[in-house]
Formats: C-alpha cells, structure tokens, sequence
C-alpha cells in the first residue's frame, strides 16, 4: 500500500507550481525558499515518475524535514465539527471549538463558493438550514455573504477565517462541495498558510476537482466521497486518488480490500454507532467520518484492544519459539 504523508508535502507543490517562489519554515530551521534549493531537472524528473508511481521522494521529504511515512492525523474526523449536541449549527466555530474541547481536534467540514470566487464554510447550496436564507452561495457575493448571520450569531464563516482563528489546533478534511470549483483559487489560499500543509486533506463526491488539484498540488492528500459500487469501479484505479471514503452500507472486508489492493487507503463515513466504529476499525478501514458523541474514547478502546491482542500474539510467538 503507497502511503504518502497525508499532507505533509503539500509545501513542495505550493512552491514548485506558484510562479513566485514561497518560504516555509522547516521545524529547528530559519525560513527556507524550496525553489532555490532544489534543482530543477532534478524536479522535472521527479514530476515524471510520480506521474506512474504518484508518490512522494526522499529528496523532496528531507528539503521538508518529514519522514516518508509519517502520518500525523488519527483515524476520526468530527462530521462538520463536534454536533452530537443537536443545538450545535454545524460548520461553526461552535462546533469546531466542541470538537477541540471534546479530544477530537480532527474536522470535515464543507466549503462552497461565493458569486466573487471566495470559499465559504457551508454545506448546502443554500443559507435555509443555517440561516433561514433561501438564497444560493454562489449567488451572493462576499460582501453579501459577510453579513450572513447564522442561527447562534456567529457570522457566515470564510475558509480563511477558519485558518485564521484555529491554525494549528485542528487538522481539516474540507469537502469540495461544487463540481466547478477552482483549484487555482484553493492553492492561492494555502499558499497564505504554510504552517497548515502538515493538516489539510481534501474530498470530494467530483472527481473533476481533485484531479485538478493534483495537477498543482501533486501531494495534497485526496479522497474521493463513494456512495454507489459503479463510482468505485469507474475510479479505483485513478492514481491521483490516495483514498476511497465509501457509505457505510459499502465497507465490507471484500470492499476494503479490493481498494487497499490497489494503494489506496479507505475511509467509511457517516457512522454514529460506536459498535460500527469498532467493526469497521477491525475491518481494516483507515479510518471513519463520524457524528458520534463517544468517537474519541471508541477509538481509544478500539486501539487499546488492538495493543493488547499485539502484545498476546507477542506473547504466543515467543513461548512457541521456546
């Protein structure tokens, strides 16, 4: 199975596909511009053997100071932020801040484009669920949109507003939530946020967009949202996917396998029921989108579970080699 580092290497992409050049500061180190360091043919080869292999190199990691197989987040991420709480509006600082205060700093979150091309966190087309507003985001423009006022008083939320309130403190799963959204714009926003490349992976039901991100962010950690068995079968083997998150009526043991079989990890969404955590942890999925309320201490029984059998099966071996 091909592991690229989450994300940890999105800052080589963002510096080798911007026409000017961005520093990054590498932990122990001063600021460091990528593009001079790194030699260009030697890039241009390496662009050419991801195009069949997809994968990150030892020599782009070290510019990093990341190690090929360091994956940074757990397998949960908070379904549009911590809502088991049913007051909570999800998408909000409300519930980003209850996802932090709940040991569970890993969200999904939706994001959606305005009139003027500036991503804003919402799930569905309309402001009806959130705002009582039956008006299209991408209708509205940014002007607009700053003035929403969500049903707890918090403003409608910019993606940078999010990475400006929370940095480091969360990593971000951020659904893509048109088909025509751009990348170009998404790459520009990041670019304003280096500390964040370690934390941000994207999905999305539209293949469209995250092949277009991967043609300027080549290890930005993509997954493809999977609700039908054909849309399984049309992408499986797309190389520029790292992951498959599939509905939960889908992850059988012959389904995570076949998708594993091919490099690629798998993700179950949308699960609530604790025991179906377990299960599908012991299945062999990657990990899991949840509303779960418990979804912190079930990971932590399902890992404590998972050392114990290590530890026994240690155990066993060495009293047999006795």
């Amino acid at each position: 199975m091909i592991h690229r580092p989450a994300t940890a290497l999105i800052g080589a992409a963002l510096t080798l596909s911007m026409a000017v050049p961005i520093a990054f500061a590498v932990p122990g180190s001063q600021p460091v511009n990528q593009a001079s360091q790194i030699d260009t043919a030697f890039m241009e080869r390496e662009r050419l053997k991801r195009q069949s292999v997809h994968a990150v190199t030892d020599a782009v990691s070290k510019q990093l100071n990341v190690a090929l197989d360091k994956m940074n987040r757990k397998p949960m991420f908070a379904h549009r932020g911590f809502v088991a709480d049913k007051s909570v509006v999800p998408n909000s600082f409300q519930a980003f801040d209850a996802a932090i205060k709940n040991n569970c700093p890993q969200v999904e979150l939706d994001i959606r484009t305005s009139k003027d091309g500036v991503y804003y966190i919402n799930h569905d087309a309309t402001l009806n669920a959130v705002a009582g507003i039956d008006r299209r985001v991408d209708e509205m423009t940014s002007k607009e949109l700053d003035s929403v006022r969500m049903r707890n008083g918090e403003r409608l939320h910019r993606l940078s507003e999010l990475f400006d309130r929370y940095g480091t403190k969360l990593y971000y799963l951020i659904e893509f939530k048109e088909s025509d959204a751009s990348a170009i714009a998404f790459r520009n926003l990041l670019a304003r946020y280096p500390q964040l490349v370690n934390r941000v992976e994207v999905q999305s039901f539209y293949p469209g967009i995250l092949s277009r991100l991967d043609g300027i962010l080549p290890n930005l950690y993509k997954q493809l949202l999977v609700g039908r068995q054909s849309t399984l079968t049309a992408h499986i083997n797309d190389d520029y996917l790292d992951s498959m998150a599939i509905a939960k009526h889908m992850a059988k043991p012959a389904t995570i396998a076949q998708i594993h079989d091919k490099g690629k990890e798998v993700w179950t969404w949308t699960l609530e029921r604790s025991s179906v955590i377990e299960r599908n942890l012991a299945d062999g999925v990657d990990g899991v989108i949840t509303d779960s309320s418990t979804v912190a201490r079930t990971v932590r029984n399902f890992n404590t579970k998972q050392s114990q059998k290590a530890k026994q099966a240690a155990a066993d071996r060495q009293q047999q080699a006795q």
